[in-house]
């Protein structure tokens, strides 16, 4: 059996923890899709293009989540560490860029 290096060994620790944490804001966004139809909920709040993109995010941050967690394990395997650890930021910068927009669009008026 092959011993593990010492890079290989640590950053093995903290993607599994990334990953724990990962699962972890997965689960908690799975349970707050059940509040995404309540957004429009107030008449003419469909025609807000802000709120449509918090719905659409809302229900696209499971699936860039997944695709996270698998995308940095294929790298780990293929022993590109670095990557692997860099890739677990992809839902940070979807947030980012979902804010960016939001922003962009004027927000919710009040």
């Amino acid at each position: 059996m092959r011993r593990l290096t010492g890079s290989r060994k640590w950053s093995g620790i903290v993607l599994g923890i990334l990953t724990v944490l990962l699962i972890l804001v997965l689960l908690l966004s799975v349970v707050a899709l059940m509040g995404l139809p309540f957004l429009f909920d107030a008449p003419g709040s469909t025609e807000i293009p802000a709120l449509w993109t918090i719905f659409w995010g809302g229900l696209g941050l499971p699936v860039v989540i997944v695709i996270t967690l698998v995308l940095s394990w294929v790298l780990f395997l293929f022993k590109q560490h670095a990557a692997a650890l860099l890739s677990t930021t992809l839902p940070l910068l979807y947030l980012l860029a979902l804010f960016v927009i939001y922003q962009l669009q004027g927000g919710v008026p009040a």
